[in-house]
Parts: C-alpha cells; sequence; structure tokens
C-alpha cells in the first residue's frame, strides 16, 4: 500500500454559514469567551454557570439583516463560529463616511484551537464581505488575550486605538 492510500484525511476545515440549527455553537462559544474574560479579568467580567448568550440574543441575531455568523467544522464537527455586524462610521464632519465589518465573537471551541480553524473562519469572513465592497474589520480584544492578539496580527490586523484605564 502506497503512503495515503486508504488513508482518512484528517482535520479538513470547512466554513458554511450559521442558521437556525446553530444556537449552541454560539451559546457554548459565548460562555466560552465568557469564561475567558471572567479568569482573566475578574473585575469586570462575572464568572457565569451557564453562557449569556439566551434563546433570545439567537432570535435577534438571526433577524438582523445587518450581520450574519459563520460555522467553522473539522471532520464535520462544529470547531468554531465568527458573529459579524455590518456597520457604517458615524456621520459627523470629523470621520470619514465608510463601511467595514466587525466581529462581534470569534471563538475556537478548545479542542481545535491551534488547527487553522480561526484562519479559516476570518478567511471566509473577507471572502463575504469583500463583493459588498467592505474591505475592513475590525474588533475588540482584551490586553491580556495574547493568543488571540497574536492570531489577529498574523492576519494582517493592527491595533487602530488603545483604552487605558488606572486606579485612583
Amino acid at each position: 500500500m502506497r503512503t495515503g492510500e486508504g488513508m482518512e484525511e484528517k482535520n479538513k476545515i470547512t466554513v458554511r454559514e450559521g442558521g437556525w440549527e446553530d444556537y449552541w455553537i454560539l451559546r457554548d462559544g459565548i460562555g466560552e469567551e465568557q469564561h475567558i474574560h471572567a479568569m482573566n479579568r475578574p473585575d469586570i467580567f462575572a464568572d457565569l454557570e451557564e453562557s449569556p448568550f439566551s434563546p433570545e440574543d439567537f432570535r435577534e441575531l438571526m433577524e438582523d439583516k445587518n450581520g450574519f455568523f459563520l460555522v467553522a467544522l473539522v471532520d464535520g464537527k462544529e470547531a468554531g463560529m465568527c458573529n459579524v455586524k455590518l456597520k457604517k462610521a458615524p456621520v459627523h464632519p470629523v470621520v470619514v463616511p465608510r463601511r467595514y465589518a466587525y466581529i462581534d465573537d470569534i471563538c475556537i471551541l478548545p479542542d481545535y484551537r491551534h488547527m487553522g480553524v480561526g484562519k479559516a473562519l476570518y478567511e471566509a469572513l473577507a471572502a463575504r464581505i469583500r463583493p459588498m465592497g467592505i474591505t475592513k474589520v475590525e474588533l475588540k480584544v482584551w490586553a491580556f488575550n495574547e493568543s488571540a492578539r497574536g492570531f489577529y496580527e498574523a492576519m494582517g490586523m493592527k491595533p487602530q486605538n488603545i483604552i487605558m484605564e488606572g486606579r485612583v
């Protein structure tokens, strides 16, 4: 038998549009995000037993015409998600009019991290927004999340602004 003959391909990553059947991946992904944030910034985030993403939140997301979400699968199993809002800069004399995609949530389930799932989601997002004439993606990432920051930088993102805090 030649190398690879009869062997099943492993870790095949695909990305599809999210739908009504995908509540649980958003619920679990956002719950995982909440836990990570609570562990690293307990002064800001509550460590909840349940995901803060409710069925009502999901219904609102599904009915929002200015957003979409993507689901990544590894070997046919849900591995991560990316929730995106399509936004316009506020109308103001000091701001240049523009449209952009805002990543509200991106989460890779723990068993699928560092396998290329995030990159596949980001590339699918880019492919989805380019035909709309949107060429910019924005998001908020917490300073403690060095892994996520490194990933976003690897995708070509750069800091746009920095929010500072201090105790008095």
